[in-house]
């Protein structure tokens, strides 16, 4: 499966994964444009921080992002935070 980023609205990307099987959950990662800045909703799974932050590259430079937003716990929508707040933030 090859997931691209996706824009959603003028502001909103969706960062889609390709590393995850058919019919498993799939993390909802958001990249949210404010002015010059961004926002990272829900930075995914630890294993998939590498990906992730090549697809937020096709957009933004990572240290632009300036707010991370966690909708969960689970480790499949968090488990990257502290790769992300220690290399990007």
């Amino acid at each position: 499966m090859n997931e691209a980023v996706s824009l959603i609205t003028d502001s909103v990307y969706r960062i889609g994964l390709d590393n995850y099987e058919k019919g498993s959950l799939v993390p909802n990662i958001y990249l949210v444009k404010c002015d010059s800045e961004f926002i990272l909703v829900n930075p995914g799974p630890h294993s998939s921080y590498n990906e992730i932050k090549e697809k937020i590259s096709s957009v933004t430079d990572p240290k632009k992002i300036s707010l991370i937003v966690i909708s969960s716990v689970s480790p499949d929508m968090s488990s990257a935070l502290p790769l992300f707040s220690k290399r990007c933030c």
